[in-house]
């Protein structure tokens, strides 16, 4: 880099402006420390040589003096969160609090027809290949998932089957109108042999 683009940087306020080269640019990964500066580092702040040796929280210089607490348990947290992580992951998976409940349809069984058979026939029907981007179930490293195009588990007719992979099927979860519509026009133009040649 030029000493023009370095000072170009330092007088401009430390900003990137337009024209300006980052300092890294060309430059792979970060910097990498030798096993030598890491001994003498480790050294450095081992035991009583730690300026934190023995020390509380409070007697941190960068501590704010604030203590922070769950809101649902009142368990004192350290970071500058609302709830502590077993709290948190309370309410991710709390049904109704999630952007797609349904009303409890994952709860509902499975009718008998819809079986491993079943699946087995409708992955060969769709020669092993994700309906939606082409990727052969042995690129999956498992098998295809077969999914309900119109999202009703009772429909276990062959028309209203399709293979994905697994990223597919979690991402047509949403914007379920618009993808019901999508794989319905698939279906109906079922003879087209290879999805890859469609996209």
């Amino acid at each position: 880099m030029n000493r023009y683009l370095k000072t170009h940087y330092w007088h401009s306020g430390g900003e990137f402006k337009k024209g300006c080269v980052a300092l890294n640019k060309g430059k792979k990964g970060t910097f990498k420390q030798s096993e030598e500066f890491k001994a003498r580092m480790r050294e450095r702040m081992r035991g009583s040589k730690n300026p934190m040796f023995g020390k509380t929280k409070e007697q941190c210089p960068v501590w704010k003096g604030k203590k922070v607490y769950c809101l649902d348990c009142n368990k004192e947290i350290t970071k500058q969160a609302k709830r502590c992580s077993s709290c948190a992951q309370k309410i991710n998976v709390r049904m109704e609090g999630n952007p797609n409940w349904q009303g409890g349809k994952s709860f509902e069984p499975y009718p008998p027809i819809f079986n491993q058979q079943l699946k087995d026939k409708i992955r060969v029907r769709d020669n092993f290949i994700c309906q939606k981007c082409g990727v052969p179930e042995l690129e999956c490293c498992r098998r295809l998932d077969i999914h309900h195009i119109d999202y009703n588990k009772k429909n276990s007719k062959e028309k209203n089957l399709i293979s994905l992979c697994k990223s597919c099927h979690i991402k047509v979860s949403y914007k379920r109108d618009y993808w019901q519509k999508h794989f319905i026009e698939r279906t109906e133009n079922r003879n087209v042999p290879d999805i890859r040649s469609s996209i």
